[in-house]
């Protein structure tokens, strides 16, 4: 169908409208919040169309829009005092309250329940429509299921050009994010949709705590029946596959350096630091520097995430204090829930003998999670693994007990030959071990990862850690704990040593462990406070 293009501000185009309402056709609407997708409340067919303008399930019920109490009264059974206060308070306003209907109301805009949701747009063209019409309006936001709402008449033309009868072009919506959503119908007032009006606000206005439904920051079961829009389906989503990191500015950067995602939708305030970490300006779509900013530029920058065809972008959500909590709400359903704690993840390293091992041990007592490399080796060279039949290639059959286990004492005797016969080990070992690093690693969420590894300055994984700190040791120290910890030979101890020689540790820190476990600890303490954003929790 053709549609035609409407301005809020002419009353000709206002009374078109109202006539097209009458008449059972379905039109876009401004409202404060987002646009709305309004048909006649009482009369089924005009609803059934948004749902196929939309491709909406007929699950999921739809707000019907007033002009005043007055109108709301017909459509339910009563107008308790609490809905009154409430009323009075902010109406019109981006509230939405759940009332038991009354029997005109139809099935189509409750999907069946018994309840149905009412609020007063806060808009003077969508009031002067529903006064020129006088019918209560069901209008969901004007967008397809599922996309991003549409705060401003361009956004609607994207989805719903030729599906609909009319735009009504009142400009960018003010608040940007769609109305709070309360239920009076049990005994406990009940938020179910955290939006401009804030659970405290209606706390005060009614005098008494309200319940929070546990869908506003997890999903419905797929048996449970959602009783306000934006409850079960997926809703507000771009195309891109969001995923929200939690924790501060530097844990965000760090974990962004590390995955490396195509987008990311940061404050306004991240981006000078993003910038300064490498992070590409194109990749970088901004949305506000305060909430009340990110309220109103959230759906836009969304469909911007579109616009640039990014596939996977990293999202910093908002704080969950007053309208925060409703950005974040909506971020988590464009998101499917996908929210993860980013990990740090300190590399360890250190020359033969220098404690190495005993750093890993203290940083473990401090709530650290440790990925020690040589057990990982272990676990890689088991009988008949792809890297054992390598390691058997290269060095002879000899390395191999009779029972198919790896014989660690004689492939070190080969592999620690000279450079060549330990870059041939290594080639063979460092992958298949970084790859097993990198599963531990995205298994633990919010930690601080330690990996523990000998050879890190040489292997692929060194560029997943945030920071690498290299335990040291004056040589004649090293040699006297190497006898005493392996029980080897002298000349097997120099010959570990050498081929260490030319360990590499420039860029990256070093922590001398001359005098013991003690000055080591303070030492590893005084490091984590230096290196590590505020929010992890270690003993430390």
């Amino acid at each position: 169908m053709t549609t035609l293009s409407l301005q809020a501000n002419n009353p000709n185009d206002i009374f078109v409208a109202a006539h097209l309402l009458r008449a059972g056709e379905v039109l876009a609407v401004p409202t404060e919040t987002v646009y709305g997708l309004a048909a006649n409340a009482l009369q089924s067919a005009a609803v059934a169309k948004i749902f196929t303008a939309k491709g909406r399930p007929q699950d999921n019920p739809l707000i019907v829009h007033i002009a005043d109490v007055k109108q709301a009264l017909p459509l339910v059974r009563e107008f308790p005092v609490e809905a009154k206060h409430l009323a009075a308070a902010f109406w019109p306003g981006p509230l939405t309250i759940i009332l038991l209907k009354s029997d005109i109301v139809p099935s189509i805009v409750t999907a069946g329940l018994d309840s149905i949701a009412l609020r007063v747009p806060n808009h003077p063209a969508t009031l002067a429509l529903l006064h020129a019409c006088e019918l209560p309006l069901a209008a969901p936001s004007a967008n397809r299921s599922g996309s991003p709402s549409p705060t401003t008449a361009e956004h609607v033309r994207a989805d719903l050009q030729g599906r609909i009868a009319a735009i009504l072009d009142g400009g960018a919506c003010s608040l940007g994010v769609e109305s709070t959503v309360i239920s009076l119908v049990g005994n406990t007032p009940l938020l179910l949709r955290p939006g401009g009006i804030t659970k405290e606000q209606i706390e005060q206005v009614l005098g008494r705590s309200i319940a929070v439904s546990p869908a506003i920051t997890q999903p419905l079961d797929k048996n449970e029946t959602p009783v306000s829009p934006g409850l079960k389906h997926k809703h507000y989503a771009p195309k891109a596959q969001l995923t929200l990191v939690r924790g501060s500015l530097r844990a965000f950067t760090t974990y962004t350096k590390r995955e490396q995602p195509d987008g990311l939708l940061v404050f306004d305030g991240d981006v000078n630091a993003l910038l300064k970490a490498g992070v590409l300006l194109r990749s970088i779509v901004r949305y506000g520097s305060n909430t009340n900013e990110h309220a109103q530029q959230l759906f836009a920058a969304l469909r911007e995430l579109d616009n640039r065809k990014f596939n996977r972008v990293f999202v910093r959500p908002p704080s969950h204090d007053g309208i925060g909590l409703a950005v974040y709400n909506r971020l988590l359903r464009a998101a499917e829930f996908h929210e993860i704690s980013p990990n740090f993840v300190l590399g360890l390293c250190g020359q033969t003998g220098a404690g190495k091992s005993t750093a890993a041990k203290i940083l473990a007592d401090a709530g650290c999670v440790v990925i020690d490399c040589d057990n990982l080796a272990r676990e890689i060279v088991q009988p008949g693994s792809p890297v054992l039949q390598e390691l058997i290639a290269q060095f002879g059959c000899e390395i191999v007990h009779e029972d198919g286990t790896l014989h660690r004492g004689e492939l070190a005797a080969r592999a620690f030959v000279d450079d060549n016969t330990r870059r041939a080990l290594n080639t063979i070992t460092h992958k298949a071990i970084t790859e097993l690093a990198l599963t531990h690693i995205h298994q633990a969420q919010g930690r601080v990862i330690v990996i523990d590894a000998a050879a890190l300055l040489e292997s692929e994984i060194a560029r997943h850690c945030d920071y690498i700190a290299v335990i040291t040791a004056p040589e004649d120290v090293r040699r006297t704990r190497i006898l005493a910890r392996d029980n080897i030979s002298e000349d097997a101890t120099n010959q570990r040593i050498q081929a260490q020689v030319n360990m590499d540790v420039s860029g990256h820190t070093s922590i001398d462990n001359t005098q013991g476990e003690a000055e080591l600890a303070a030492k590893l303490r005084q490091l984590l406070t230096k290196i590590l954003p505020l929010d992890y929790n270690l003993m430390i």
